[in-house]
């Protein structure tokens, strides 16, 4: 399979040829877009951003990220990339992905919460944020009814929020999996707290192994799961559980290096419009598709990240570093990229 940075250097070189232009193979045909800031490192390593919007103050706005080790921790930056020590939790057993669901309705009031895979411990942490709180009763074990310790290891987290009746749902993946059963969808039930959860159901393709299944992403407008078999493809399908499990679609089967990571969700409208953002992580860049079916490819943006697992956006102005919004990415060394959106509109302008 020929890579999309081939097939971008091929029509390059081709185009220099015509121009009567002596171009080599081994010329540089890109650069890298430039991250806005770059966090503080976290101890061990960094796996997946989530955007907090502050409620009044757009501007005290926090990115919560997950440090992926055993003893690890979930941790909470400001805009300027500080680690906020008060907001983190620390000491966690392996927090693998972490989603945010705003305005949940529980028995006492109404908050936003943050659920994390804690891999090592085969359960779903759920807090209230910026809070803190536990509302779990210590953590809701997933793929309870598996026997085999490796299929029991959950990874990605991903919620859903039903537009017409308000009831609220996680997906979570798993480090191993079965073909046509990899993904469970839980129900949260918030009258009571602790939280309950009830399974729904077990759903979702797998191509098998060596790829895995980490990277969750959910649009709830179009209401879709979006996930990514990692050597093989963006797979799609139905969030209610009521509209059934049949696959809708597989994005992205060509034009990646090795594997398919972190995905992004960037609307550009109120009215269901804009990309979906795929980490293409052996390629150091990343993969950008129409968000409306049948997804076609829009173009590849060379970022400054390397072996980027988990990304976040958020469309609209914070502040003054972040004026069109802010595209969050994971990145090796520890970190977080922030970058303001607008480097990444310019950049694919030219695309």
């Amino acid at each position: 399979m020929t890579s999309l940075k081939n097939k971008i250097n091929s029509l390059l070189i081709g185009t220099a040829i015509l121009s009567g232009i002596q171009c080599s193979n081994e010329v540089e045909t890109r650069h890298n877009i430039e991250p806005t800031l770059i966090t503080e490192a976290v101890p061990h390593d960094t796996d997946d951003p989530a955007i907090w919007i502050h409620p009044s103050d757009i501007g005290q706005s926090l990115v919560i990220g997950t440090d992926k080790e055993i003893g690890g921790g979930v941790y909470s930056f400001g805009l300027d990339g500080k680690i906020i020590d008060s907001l983190s939790l620390k000491k966690v057993n392996y927090p693998n992905n972490v989603d945010l669901l705003t305005q949940i309705k529980t028995v006492h009031d109404t908050t936003d919460i943050i659920a994390f895979t804690e891999r090592e411990s085969h359960r779903v942490r759920i807090y209230s944020y910026p809070s803190l709180k536990a509302m779990d009763g210590g953590g809701f074990p997933v793929f309870e009814n598996q026997t085999i310790d490796s299929l029991k290891r959950p990874m990605g987290i991903a919620f859903y929020r039903n537009p017409r009746t308000e009831e609220s749902y996680f997906f979570v993946s798993r480090k191993h999996g079965n073909d046509g059963a990899y993904i469970y969808q839980y129900k949260i039930h918030t009258d009571t707290i602790p939280f309950s959860v009830e399974k729904v159901r077990a759903f979702g393709g797998f191509s098998g192994e060596p790829s895995e299944i980490e990277a969750l992403m959910v649009d709830n407008y179009h209401e879709y799961l979006y996930y990514s078999d990692e050597a093989f493809g963006i797979r799609k399908y139905y969030a209610d559980p009521s509209k059934g499990d049949a696959e809708i679609n597989i994005i992205g089967k060509t034009g990646f290096t090795e594997d398919r990571e972190g995905i992004a969700l960037w609307p550009t409208d109120k009215k269901g419009n804009g990309y979906i953002i795929v980490s293409n992580q052996q390629d150091n860049s990343f993969n950008v598709y129409n968000r409306r079916s049948p997804h076609e490819f829009i173009g590849n943006l060379s970022l400054s990240t390397t072996e980027t697992d988990g990304c976040d956006l958020y469309p609209d102005s914070l502040n003054a570093q972040f004026p069109n919004g802010i595209f969050i990415a994971m990145s090796e060394e520890k970190t977080f990229h922030f970058y303001d959106l607008g480097l990444l509109e310019e950049y694919l302008k030219k695309e």
